[in-house]
């Protein structure tokens, strides 16, 4: 064969192979999920490249040392390889600009020393309550047995919850829970968030439901009258 003839079938074929680099991905149906999904395809990407390159590589050391055309022309059949190495350069260059352009991590300081110490939270007292309770549109009211209340009930969420299970429809708001039940847990007083519960000056907070039962509207009405009384 005719050794002129050698870079023109060595262009053309990279020709083929660098445009089958963007062509056969897309005919790969991807596999994989979420952020790897389509890995397929850029292996094939790459394989592709990697057969370009090396016939760049080839056309342009055959050209330079064995066939030694006109100057002009070696840099012509140059171009293919000099097109790859621009690209390595410009993806090393975009990962170094990259990595040069972050913000400085910043000098650790470390904590100055405290300027209050911190009041000890006083302990609690925990007692024994029965009573009738009844919630409903802003309202939580507890009424204990020897006639205190109503103080504002509180409990922690599981608590809460079975509080709720004795829950019974009611048209529009008269809906809620009326029970009686006995409780450990401790008394504090309202805050100021609670002014709209005014006449209410007393919160109960519930560690622990020892007991409760369901009460009708008419049982609770005549245990609230006698206990008050």
């Amino acid at each position: 064969m005719n050794q002129a003839r050698i870079p023109v079938i060595a262009t053309f074929l990279w020709v083929f192979v660098f445009a089958m680099a963007f062509v056969a991905p897309r005919l790969i149906e991807a596999t994989g999920d979420g952020f790897t999904r389509g890995m397929n395809r850029l292996g094939a990407f790459l394989l592709w490249q990697l057969g370009a390159f090396a016939i760049s590589v080839f056309l342009a050391v055959f050209t330079w040392t064995v066939l030694k055309p006109k100057r002009w022309i070696r840099w012509v059949y140059s171009i293919p390889l000099l097109l790859h190495l621009c690209s390595v350069l410009l993806i090393v260059g975009f990962i170094a600009y990259s990595n040069m352009s972050k913000p400085p991590a910043s000098a650790y300081v470390p904590p100055g020393a405290p300027t209050a110490v911190a009041e000890p939270v006083p302990e609690r007292e925990f007692k024994s309550y029965s009573g009738i309770f009844k919630s409903g549109f802003e309202m939580s009211h507890f009424y204990t047995m020897d006639g205190q209340g109503p103080w504002w009930l509180e409990s922690n969420d599981s608590d809460w919850q079975t509080l709720q299970s004795y829950y019974v429809e009611g048209p529009g708001r008269s809906g809620g829970v009326t029970v009686a039940l006995q409780i450990e847990a401790y008394v504090s007083e309202i805050g100021p968030g609670f002014n709209h519960l005014a006449p209410i000056g007393t919160k109960i907070h519930v560690v622990s439901i020892n007991s409760i039962r369901s009460l009708s509207e008419d049982e609770f009405g005549q245990l609230l009258e006698a206990i008050q009384k």
